[in-house]
C-alpha cells in the first residue's frame, strides 16, 4: 500500500497497486486505512470473474498491508471480514 498526504483534500489517500484501481481516502491515517479495507473487499468481489487472476494472500499482505495484518493479530480472511 501507498500512503499519501492530500493537501487539498486535508486527509490521507491510500493506493494498493497490487489491485489496480484499489484506492481510498479518509481525514485520518487509521480512517484512512479501515476505508481501505472495504475498497479492497469491493475490488475482490469486482474482480471475481473466471477470466481474471486475482492475487493470492501472500500478493495481498505485501508491504503496508502485511504490517497492518501482523498489528491487528488476525489472519487475511479475518482482517478482510472485519468491520
Amino acid at each position: 500500500m501507498i500512503i499519501t498526504y492530500d493537501p487539498e483534500y486535508k486527509g490521507y489517500v491510500v493506493d494498493v497497486p497490487e489491485l489496480v484501481g484499489c484506492m481510498s481516502q479518509g481525514k485520518t491515517i487509521d480512517e484512512a486505512l479501515n476505508n481501505i479495507k472495504d475498497a479492497i473487499k469491493g475490488w475482490l468481489e469486482v474482480e471475481k470473474r473466471p477470466t481474471l487472476s486475482i492475487p493470492n494472500h501472500k500478493e495481498l499482505a505485501s508491504g503496508l498491508l502485511r504490517g497492518l495484518i501482523r498489528k491487528s493479530g488476525l489472519s487475511v480472511e479475518e482482517f478482510l471480514k472485519a468491520k
